[in-house]
């Protein structure tokens, strides 16, 4: 290796010099610090120096130039350093400067114990040569570890893009059961429910929408994420459903007692993803309960100051070292042993900075934690998502839905039959097209991932027959279409699965209202 091929260098070199210390230092592009890759009297030496503290090498990287010092307490280049050096036992040093390609990369350091005989000319000559042969042997490292940097990151890649296809696929699936779960839920709670029967429903109804979102984050973890998919979010609505939606975690500890304070002020509507801020709190709850193992007491107070809004989660438990508060947000660090794998607090810090936010934490051991959440207030005037259509409306529409997953098409079906619309429906392309031909209707929606043919394939033939008819695609492989496709073939609309109610509703409207202005 590179490491070894060094340290054969300086040992050699120390052996033919008589150096009590020989070293190679790897200067960094600022010239602020150097890495001593290499030392004869200590092999595997990892040790960064900072320049100013030896002036010596500092003008040996200025000008270019071999710089003697032969008697190191005497010399005017070492008065600023005299405390440091003068329990040094040698008393002469030399350094090298290693030049590549015209620029200095680093030097060779000796440090010698010299009585009345100086540094002779043979022996800069040789240090010289040695320099050069460094310079060379650095510069096939930098080229190695380049290569191997590019190697990694050539099977990292592939890894990702392996991983990347598996993700995709499931969460293809798992969107598929999620919708089915959702549409139940739904259709319960359209219906007459006592208070509590439908409190929980409306909890299920949330856990399987933020499920969806953390879907939506595995199908995109291969692909640059830049778009913010954000919404007016009441902050007291969000406490309160982590609050319902962890109760059966901190109330089975009898001596956890929660308190919530949101009745202060105002909260003012803040501008983010729900779902991503639910899972931030769960996070931290689920934190501060765990450093409580003996019990203690648990408060969430929410307040705004100014254009930002608080959220700060207080416990009595054990508290964070210092150590521990400079790595909490470091993936995989975790201080709960195999209980824990490190990446609740550095995904709930990648989501906060989504946010245009900060996770702010104040601790100390044996006193506690307050972790406060700052969010940003919405400057603009977020509308929320369009209601339910009017059923007066929805009678008027008839809608032909192609879905091969059987509960999905039921379910839709049931539900767009709710809101009063006419529902022809098939599992099959090729009969949807047919259908289509034989009738007449308003909207089409249909599967990407059919079983005969393609919904790409049932969106051309259908925009072949009919260009006005909005087209509809429900897919379960989140928004990740191409665009282009989506053009060439018709398709008016996307829908990614899971999907609330409300949310087809608003695109029928819009498909609806497109119609209109063609």
């Amino acid at each position: 290796s590179s490491k070894e091929i060094f340290y054969i260098i300086v040992k050699e070199v120390a052996t033919l010099i008589d150096a009590t210390r020989c070293s190679i230092f790897r200067v960094t592009h600022d010239k602020k610090f150097a890495q001593v890759i290499a030392s004869h009297d200590t092999p595997d030496i990892h040790l960064e120096i900072m320049i100013d503290n030896y002036p010596e090498v500092k003008k040996a990287l200025d000008t270019r130039e071999a710089v003697i010092v032969q008697y190191i307490l005497s010399d005017p280049l070492m008065k600023d350093v005299q405390e440091n050096v003068k329990t040094i036992k040698d008393n002469a040093i030399v350094v090298i400067p290693i030049i590549l390609k015209d620029n200095v990369i680093g030097t060779l350091f000796l440090r010698s114990v010299r009585e009345n005989k100086f540094f002779s000319e043979r022996e800069l000559k040789f240090l010289k040569v040695v320099a050069h042969i460094a310079a060379n042997a650095l510069d096939n490292a930098f080229l190695y570890e380049n290569l191997e940097s590019t190697r990694l990151q050539l099977v990292q890649s592939e890894r990702l893009r392996a991983l990347g296809e598996l993700a995709t696929g499931v969460a293809h699936n798992f969107n598929n059961l999620l919708s089915g779960i959702l549409g139940h839920t739904q259709m319960l709670l359209s219906k007459s429910l006592d208070e509590a029967t439908r409190e929980r429903l409306q909890i299920i109804e949330k856990l399987v929408l933020d499920g969806s979102e953390v879907v939506k984050r595995i199908q995109e973890f291969t692909r640059l994420r830049t778009t913010k998919d954000f919404s007016a979010v009441n902050i007291k609505d969000i406490i309160n459903d982590v609050v319902r939606m962890t109760e059966s975690k901190w109330s089975s500890i009898p001596k956890i007692t929660l308190r919530v304070d949101t009745d202060s002020m105002e909260i003012p509507i803040v501008e983010g993803n729900a779902s991503e801020l639910r899972e931030v709190f769960i996070d931290i709850l689920f934190n501060a309960v765990d450093a409580m193992p003996k019990g203690g007491e648990l408060t969430i107070q929410a307040k705004s100051g100014g254009k930002s809004v608080f959220v700060t989660f207080y416990d009595t438990g054990e508290g964070m070292s210092e150590e521990t508060k400079k790595r909490v947000f470091d993936p995989f660090f975790t201080t709960k042993g195999l209980k824990g794998v490190g990446l609740g607090m550095s995904v709930a810090y990648g989501i906060i900075s989504r946010h245009n936010g900060q996770i702010i934490i104040d601790s100390e051991l044996g006193v506690g934690a307050a972790v406060t959440v700052q969010l940003p207030v919405s400057e603009k005037v977020i509308k929320e998502i369009e209601g339910k259509l009017n059923l007066k409306q929805g009678e008027k529409t008839k809608i032909l839905l192609i879905e091969d997953h059987k509960v999905t098409l039921d379910i839709l079906s049931e539900n767009l039959i709710n809101q009063g619309y006419s529902v022809h429906k098939t599992d099959n392309g090729m009969a949807g097209i047919k259908m289509f031909k034989d009738g007449h209707y308003d909207i089409v929606i249909t599967d990407v991932g059919l079983s005969d043919i393609s919904g790409w394939a049932v969106s051309k033939k259908i925009k072949d027959m009919s260009p006005q008819v909005p087209i509809v695609f429900i897919t379960g492989w989140g928004n990740q279409l191409s665009s282009s496709q989506l053009k060439e073939c018709g398709v008016d609309f996307i829908l990614a699965k899971p999907f609330k109610i409300e949310e087809i509703s608003s695109i029928i409207k819009k498909a609806l209202d497109s119609k209109k202005d063609v």
